[in-house]
């Protein structure tokens, strides 16, 4: 019965129990069937018997690795390629990948990185170019940016800077009514994209041109004019 054995049951015992629960198909247990043989030395009885085992299942933890890779990333599959054992056939392949996958991790990491800053400086081809080359690459987490999450990304950083543009069009005639819309247009854009330093900038500038015709028109003893442009002045822009 294995659920019976444990570690001091015999080195025969254990091996079998691992391969019946590693048909399970259960990592774990993967895991702790390599580190038992792993450990043997040619001059254990079960040497031989076990460099089969050790070599399958090697194959399986790696296969599940490379799944692991493709679909969640490289933490993932760098934790599993780890646990192969050195004295595995397979150990200075999965050594080797474990490599090529950090490799193409900080790749992703760079293309992400750079897609970022295209965005920020508004150069809308190159930070495209950049998600494209993402949405090639060939582990999920990285490939999602590509495809979904930065194509996102970059239609909302274009929707705010046009916002900007459509706001500072409606500004140019520096009347209050034009002033307090294009507040009011710079005021929606979201606190997450790059152009709301800008948004915030430009909404102070336009609140205090409402003062300064505010003060001008009560200055000219037009009082009514001054009361309406002092209306129009955001709350949060008078301190």
């Amino acid at each position: 019965d294995c659920r019976l054995v444990n570690s001091l049951s015999s080195d025969q015992e254990q091996m079998y129990c691992a391969e019946v629960v590693i048909r399970s198909g259960d990592i774990k247990s993967l895991i702790n069937g390599l580190r038992l043989v792993g450990g043997w030395t040619s001059d254990h009885p079960l040497y031989q018997k076990s460099q089969i085992k050790l070599k399958n299942w090697s194959m399986a933890l790696y296969a599940i690795a490379q799944q692991q890779w493709l679909e969640e990333g490289v933490t993932a599959a760098v934790d599993l390629a780890n646990q192969i054992p050195m004295s595995s056939p397979l150990y200075l392949q999965a050594q080797r990948q474990i490599v090529q996958w950090q490799q193409d991790w900080k790749y992703g990491e760079t293309l992400f990185g750079k897609t970022q800053i295209a965005l920020k400086t508004k150069q809308w081809q190159q930070a495209n170019y950049y998600i494209q080359l993402l949405s090639r690459m060939n582990t999920l987490p990285w490939r999602n940016q590509g495809l979904i999450i930065l194509p996102a990304q970059l239609k909302l950083e274009q929707s705010a800077v046009k916002q900007l543009q459509t706001a500072q069009w409606i500004s140019r005639t520096n009347v209050p009514d034009d002033l307090s819309q294009a507040i009011h247009i710079v005021d929606g854009v979201d606190l997450n994209r790059y152009a709301y330093e800008e948004a915030q900038t430009l909404r102070s500038r336009w609140s205090a041109q409402l003062l300064t015709i505010a003060q001008k028109r009560f200055e000219g003893l037009d009082f009514s004019g001054a009361i309406t442009a002092a209306d129009k002045v955001p709350n949060t822009a008078i301190s």
